[in-house]
């Protein structure tokens, strides 16, 4: 009986060179493959066997949403390998907080962010035991393609710079204007997972339901507002992708100001509206019942976010806006130095006292999480 011929390869005494493609190129593969392209044309191209270019089309789901996800899809023609986090759930809240931090211009370091894995780990209530490391913060960069993070010398001084001059600025204007403590207010957003429960306090606290629940963080915007003194907060303006959920139905008056859009995000509608029909009149309403004339001027400082109008568009009678110079946020916002952190904090002990007495009476975790849908 003939033997069977050998290939082309081993014949010629030589192996096909092992290769490796990085993740932008399996997506792009991938791509070709599903426009048309033949699979003995790619097997030339990229230099594999036809089980191998099967074997990557089989990982299209995965491939594609680690490819969209990442922050620098440049960053995925290095990568190689796909490597999820150890908890997905504060992987993705850290990514989140990158990514909105980078959007108002605050410079990032990786001390900065092996410090903010700690906070949220905290405030996740996780019980496993992590250390973030360097070894951490090399592994967070990679799955994120996020690029080497350096603040030399020259840009840490011209942030501490700005951040003098806007506050010489902030002091003139101040003292030209003669504003005191009650007619200077600061605003701020901040993102809330508003019915976050950890899933490892989900397994322990109710292990029939625990796998069920779902959307469990489900995000919020948060805006924030008081004045220097400290004796006027004005109500929350809170954003949610629903307009009109269940739990709100018969409820005629709200603690908050209750919007929603898509994406539960800030817009500049809607902070438009906030400034003219909420900010200005709680303002002129505190200041005049402390004995305020009624043209007594107001000061509104806030971070210049794309969602923030400019200050020729957010100007009301004898209210003027000042925003922070880029970079400078994290030195010098006062609702950054502990005010916003402390208001969720306050209201994830609430959110568990709640639970815990929604627990207690016999009820389900699952049942519980419903009750604000």
């Amino acid at each position: 009986m003939p033997k069977r011929a050998l290939s082309s390869t081993v014949a010629s005494g030589t192996k096909r060179k092992h290769v490796t493609l990085s993740i932008k190129d399996k997506v792009n593969l991938i791509k070709k493959l599903e426009s048309g392209t033949a699979v003995a044309k790619l097997c030339e191209e990229y230099g594999l066997g036809k089980s191998t270019i099967y074997d990557i089309k089989k990982q299209k789901k995965e491939l594609f949403e680690f490819f969209a996800d990442s922050d620098t899809p440049m960053a995925m023609g290095e990568r190689k390998i796909i490597r999820h986090a150890k908890n997905d759930d504060h992987d993705r809240v850290m990514i989140e907080w990158v990514r909105q931090r980078r959007s108002e211009g605050v410079p990032l370091s990786g001390p900065l962010l092996m410090e903010q894995a700690k906070i949220f780990h905290r405030s996740m209530n996780l019980t496993t035991d992590y250390s973030y490391t360097t070894g951490w913060l090399t592994k967070f960069k990679k799955r994120h393609g996020i690029r080497q993070l350096k603040i030399c010398g020259d840009r840490a001084s011209a942030n501490a710079e700005a951040a003098e001059d806007f506050v010489n600025e902030f002091v003139s204007l101040v003292e030209t204007k003669k504003l005191s403590q009650e007619q200077i207010y600061n605003v701020d957003e901040t993102g809330l997972f508003w019915r976050y429960v950890p899933r490892s306090t989900l397994a322990t606290a109710d292990k029939k339901d625990a796998t069920g629940v779902k959307d469990s963080k489900e995000r919020i915007t948060i805006l924030g507002c008081g004045n220097a003194a400290g004796s006027h907060k004005t109500k929350l303006f809170v954003i949610r992708k629903s307009a009109k959920p269940r739990a709100f139905k018969n409820v005629k008056v709200f603690p908050v100001i209750y919007q929603s859009n898509k994406r539960a995000w800030m817009t500049q509608h809607l902070m438009n509206e906030w400034f003219e029909n909420h900010f200005v009149p709680e303002a002129c309403r505190h200041l005049s019942g402390n004995g305020f004339p009624a043209d007594a001027k107001i000061l509104l400082i806030l971070d210049n976010c794309t969602a923030h109008l400019s200050p020729e568009i957010l100007v009301k009678d004898n209210v003027s806006v000042l925003f922070f110079p880029p970079n400078c946020i994290s030195l010098i916002q006062p609702m950054d130095m502990g005010i916003l952190r402390a208001l969720k904090c306050q209201y994830k002990s609430e959110f568990l006292k709640e639970m815990l007495s929604f627990l207690n009476g016999g009820e389900t975790l699952q049942n519980f999480l419903q009750c604000g849908v």
